[in-house]
C-alpha cells in the first residue's frame, strides 16, 4: 500500500486487506524531511503609498495607475487619491497616472531599505 504525496510517498508492506472491508492504518511521517524545496523567506518589501492630487491640492479619486514592464493589473485610486503597491528591496517601479481632464504623468519609486514611503504626484489639467 502506498500513502502521502506524490514528493513524499511511504510504501506500507505486509498489511492484510479483505474485500468489502475498510482497515484503517495511521502512517506518521515528518512532512519537512520529505519537502524537496523548502520555502523561501519572504523578501523584504517597501510597502507603497501613492497620494494623486490635482493643481488645486485636491485628492483625484479613480486616477489610473499603470505599471510600464511588469504584468500587475492597473490599480485605481480611492476618494482620499490613494493606490498602494509593494516594491522588492533594490526594486524600482516606473509607471504612469492618468485620470479623466487631466495630463498623464509619468512616475518611478524605488525601494533601497525596506520601509514604509508615501509618494504624491500632482496631476495638470488639460
Amino acid at each position: 500500500m502506498t500513502v502521502g504525496l506524490k514528493e513524499c510517498q511511504v510504501v506500507v508492506s505486509d498489511v492484510y486487506l479483505k474485500l468489502g472491508e475498510t482497515y484503517r492504518l495511521k502512517v506518521v511521517y515528518d512532512e519537512e524531511n520529505c519537502m524537496d524545496e523548502r520555502l523561501k523567506p519572504p523578501e523584504p518589501l517597501c510597502e507603497t503609498l501613492l497620494r494623486v492630487n490635482s493643481q488645486d491640492a485636491k485628492w483625484v479619486k479613480g486616477s489610473t495607475v499603470k505599471f510600464d514592464g511588469r504584468t500587475w493589473r492597473p490599480l485605481q485610486t480611492d476618494e482620499a487619491g490613494r493606490a498602494l503597491f509593494s516594491i522588492v528591496k533594490g526594486d524600482t517601479v516606473e509607471g504612469s497616472i492618468s485620470a479623466p481632464g487631466f495630463e498623464t504623468t509619468k512616475f518611478s519609486v524605488g525601494c533601497s531599505e525596506p520601509q514604509t514611503q508615501e509618494k504624491t504626484l500632482t496631476l495638470r489639467k488639460k
